[in-house]
């Protein structure tokens, strides 16, 4: 499972800000060290927003270049963006 566990003091601290920020209609940009895990999160605070019975959509950036990635967010060519395919969702 990808929930994450809140027992330290720092990761409570962590859910509390998550949830907070997922009150607004943000969009969030989660960037992280490779292999920190940012799915996790991002699910945490999908599930904590209003768009929770939306789709959430994930894309792991690791293994590519920065134009790949762009085009998968916004779009392309030959494929839609994936902001589109999210509609109201994450």
């Amino acid at each position: 499972s990808e929930d994450l566990v809140m027992y330290s003091v720092v990761m409570r601290e962590l859910g509390e800000k998550l949830e907070r920020i997922a009150e607004h209609d943000l969009h969030v940009l989660l960037v992280a060290e490779p292999g920190c895990r940012t799915v996790p999160f991002a699910r945490f605070m999908h599930r904590a927003s209003a768009r929770s019975s939306e789709p959430l959509l994930v894309l792991d950036c690791s293994a590519l270049a920065v134009e790949q990635a762009a085009e998968r967010i916004f779009g392309g060519a030959d494929q839609p963006a994936l902001l589109e395919l999210a509609g109201r969702g994450t």
